[in-house]
């Protein structure tokens, strides 16, 4: 109608993460269930990251809700993981286990845990 991109194709994002990418101390489930030896009610986070060297873990998983639905869908991903939280640190003999909802609304309204949630992971929030 406008023609603002006349005789140009905007480039197509078809990167597709393997469901569990390795290196020497690092670990990434991505959208990927079995990431214990039990069958659990929740077991599927979007993303498991796992650090051998420091033995430590994170379950993150994202949302976006409606804006008035943030603090109870935090809520509700941090007790969801409970039970996987507890079986992976005990299967992989790990110190600690954490679960990062990170929660942002349709409109980008974040939650107060968001600006920790991001310092901790380097993630750059314009």
């Amino acid at each position: 109608m406008y023609k603002l991109l006349d005789g140009y194709t905007p480039p197509y994002c078809g990167y597709k993460p393997e469901p569990v990418m390795e290196s020497a101390n690092i670990i990434l489930y991505w959208d990927r269930s079995g990431v214990t030896d039990k069958t659990l009610d929740v077991n599927r986070p979007d993303r498991v990251l796992i650090d051998r060297e420091i033995k430590t873990a994170f379950v993150i998983d994202t949302a976006v809700p409606l804006t008035q639905n943030i603090p109870k869908t935090e809520a509700e991903k941090i007790t969801k993981y409970e039970n996987l939280v507890r079986e992976i640190k005990n299967i992989r003999k790990l110190n600690n286990v954490s679960v990062y909802p990170l929660v942002v609304s349709a409109e980008g309204v974040v939650t107060r845990n968001f600006p920790k949630i991001s310092t901790e992971y380097s993630i750059i929030v314009y």
